[in-house]
């Protein structure tokens, strides 16, 4: 690392020599000299891409080059609220159609709290922050949002994106489920490799 906490790379690893006992290094970027014990981490060319994408996003949010302009104030704690109006809210008839049993089963349903962020988050923007636990349903609670805003307001194209694969390929399985039990069909394509992809949406990649 440097001297501002951020990786720093230090060479290029030669897998092709390299084994269980011995590392080989090309295009050192300058001498190494560590102590016995040292550690370095090892990143491959998509993480490394990856990570870069990541800060030049987060520099063009700060400087304010961002899609939205003023994103950066929706985080400032003492920053008076930019959201605005832009959704009829939902009605709860409308939202009554994710109460979804199997018999007497439940299989999904929206509660008071959810209902609540659900109303928020889809008639002020131009963002929304949903957060919680694990186990609280929040990934159901996306699947329910977009189902809802290509079913119900007729949104044309939705890009879900999340920093695993495991997340996006629950969400859309959540977003298929309702699809079948509530008859809406919804064109979904899932761009990734076929190893990213979970068993449950292999025909939509």
């Amino acid at each position: 690392e440097n001297q501002f906490g951020e990786p720093q790379k230090v060479a290029v690893l030669e897998h092709r020599l390299s084994d269980d006992h011995e590392v080989a290094l090309k295009d050192m970027r300058f001498s190494l000299s560590t102590a016995i014990g040292a550690k370095f981490v090892l990143q491959s060319k998509r993480d490394r891409s990856s990570y870069i994408r990541r800060q030049e996003a987060i520099e063009r949010i700060l400087s304010r080059r961002s899609v939205i302009p003023n994103l950066v104030d929706y985080f400032e704690k003492n920053a008076s609220s930019p959201s605005a109006d832009i959704h009829r809210v939902p009605t709860d008839e409308e939202l009554d159609a994710f109460d979804i049993y199997d018999g007497e089963r439940r299989i999904f349903s929206l509660d008071d709290d959810k209902r609540s962020a659900f109303k928020n988050i889809y008639s002020t923007g131009p963002i929304g922050l949903l957060q919680g636990p694990p186990g609280t349903g929040k990934t159901a609670f996306i699947a329910a949002f977009l189902h809802f805003v290509v079913t119900k307001r007729g949104a044309k194209n939705v890009l879900l994106v999340s920093q695993s694969h495991e997340a996006t390929n629950t969400a859309l399985e959540g977003l298929l489920t309702l699809a079948e039990h509530t008859g809406d069909p919804i064109d979904v394509v899932r761009v990734g490799e076929d190893g990213v992809l979970s068993s449950n949406i292999m025909h939509v990649g």
